[in-house]
């Protein structure tokens, strides 16, 4: 569902959805496990490789416990958490306002 079609002429283009599931997760918890992360995503595995790598080379996360697989928000991540939260909100907004 997730795959190849976000990979255009090689740079990954990450699913808005898939962003805000992982959003959510790390909005409730300080620091997770990698497979709570896959679980999140609703995204098979070579997809969610794609996403942890794009997440940690944009600087959003990083790994700070090797051994147990364990993920973090960097500050700069925090910042994108927040506002790819607020867009949720905003949209979730407007969805109801279409619907009335």
């Amino acid at each position: 569902m997730y795959g190849i079609k976000h990979i255009v002429r090689g740079e990954f283009k990450p699913n808005t959805q898939v962003l805000v599931r992982i959003a959510e997760l790390f909005l409730e918890n300080n620091s997770i496990k990698k497979t709570h992360l896959h679980f999140a995503s609703r995204t098979d595995w070579s997809s969610f490789e794609r996403y942890l790598n794009w997440l940690q080379d944009k600087n959003y996360i990083e790994c700070y416990d090797e051994n147990k697989h364990m993920y973090r928000l960097t500050n700069r991540g925090r910042e994108v958490i927040n506002a790819v939260l607020m867009l949720r909100d905003d949209i979730k907004k407007l969805q109801l306002l279409i619907s009335v």
